[in-house]
């Protein structure tokens, strides 16, 4: 009877065994990474959610809310259809053995698209997909806190990259004119008279860094994940005058990672990168998680915090350029490109300024009027106070 029981227990030992090995490694990283991309985008949109509760206008507010609605559902479906091509890829290699390629493609049938249709924090959140098997982390709901999973220096070809664009150079002009950042809201003036007095050609660095000492505590997040509780405990520090046009600075910088992303889905910046370190790529692919540098042949996956300001700044230049180079794309008339141009050297003008890169603030600023002279009000009003 003891043999019998003793044989039985080693039996379904092995039998877990053999269960345990059925899905390979690759496929619960594959997940894992998918699950942490939905929470980090849940997240991210839950905060732009809570921050529009500060527009006075209805009107302003709704416009706002459609514009994230349909950024999370991009970034949804961006994220789906990425980890879908993981796996198709990952389905035809053979190097797994039978119980494992059936686990890759069982995950296939079963997948179920987030839904994208309920932004979190309007209404209690909807799970991404089922709760099952916390061990494997199988079909998990989004817990609250999480990191995002990036496989920091992994070395990956460009067809082991899904959702991401490698590097042609071909770019769109209806692509680029069709996406839009935060809307640009005109900053009231403290000192409306004496603003008026300034020239612009008269900004230099040194004159904004003078006028920035109250900024000391500005959050600057190496990521470029900006969030309201550190926003809140700044600002709460600096005198009451420099708060209104502090929050309307910081909502910008609040969507610059997620603008460069919708600019870079399907638009190629066909420059070399500078990256923290010293390192250079060849070239770079960005998505709301990650960043792709490219050195040679291949791509290392880093995290956004390895891209310096001054390069972010030079990848929403290059499409701001583009811009004022477009000619004719239906709906879009060539002043309402200017003023998109402009709007955007002045949001790469605000980037740099917060962290602290004032003569590439005034270079920014320079250019927005350069681009469209009916902006310079506005330019001395976010730059000059």
């Amino acid at each position: 009877m003891l043999r019998q029981l003793i044989s039985i227990i080693i039996s379904g030992l092995l039998v877990s065994s053999v269960i345990a090995q059925d899905e390979p490694g690759e496929l619960v990283r594959a997940r894992s990474s998918y699950q942490s991309q939905l929470k980090t985008a849940m997240q991210s949109c839950k905060q732009k959610v809570e921050g529009l509760d500060k527009i006075q206008s209805p009107e302003e507010k709704t416009k706002e809310l459609n514009k994230l609605k349909v950024s999370y559902q991009q970034q949804l479906e961006f994220i789906a259809k990425s980890y879908l091509s993981k796996l198709d890829s990952m389905k035809k290699l053979p190097s797994f053995n039978r119980n494992q390629a059936n686990a890759i493609r069982n995950e296939i049938s079963s997948f179920e698209k987030p839904d994208p249709s309920v932004l979190p924090g309007t209404t209690p959140e909807k799970p991404a997909a089922k709760n099952t098997d916390d061990k494997t982390g199988k079909n998990e709901g989004a817990p609250k806190n999480v990191t995002p999973a990036v496989d920091e220096g992994e070395e990956l070809d460009e067809d082991e990259i899904p959702g991401l664009k490698p590097v042609d150079g071909k770019n769109s002009e209806t692509d680029v004119a069709g996406v839009q950042a935060t809307t640009l809201e005109d900053a009231k003036a403290k000192n409306h008279e004496e603003i008026k007095k300034f020239n612009l050609s008269e900004l230099k660095g040194d004159w904004i860094k003078e006028r920035r000492e109250f900024a000391a505590k500005r959050p600057r997040p190496e990521n470029y994940i900006f969030t309201q509780a550190a926003f809140n405990s700044y600002v709460a520090t600096i005198p009451e005058d420099k708060r209104e046009l502090e929050e309307k600075r910081f909502k910008q910088l609040g969507g610059i990672k997620d603008y460069m992303c919708r600019l870079m889905e399907r638009n190629t910046y066909p420059k070399p990168v500078s990256l923290k370190g010293g390192s250079r790529s060849s070239g770079i692919m960005v998505n709301p998680n990650y960043i792709a540098a490219k050195s040679g042949s291949r791509y290392k996956r880093l995290g956004w915090d390895s891209l310096p300001v001054n390069e972010a700044a030079n990848i929403l230049a290059h499409f701001a350029a583009m811009r004022l180079k477009i000619t004719n794309v239906p709906g879009v008339s060539k002043d309402e490109l200017k003023r998109m141009a402009a709007e955007d050297y002045l949001r790469i003008g605000m980037l740099c300024d917060w962290y602290e890169e004032y003569d590439d603030a005034v270079k920014y600023a320079k250019k927005a009027v350069e681009a469209d002279p009916k902006i310079e009000e506005i330019v001395k009003k976010y730059m000059m106070q």
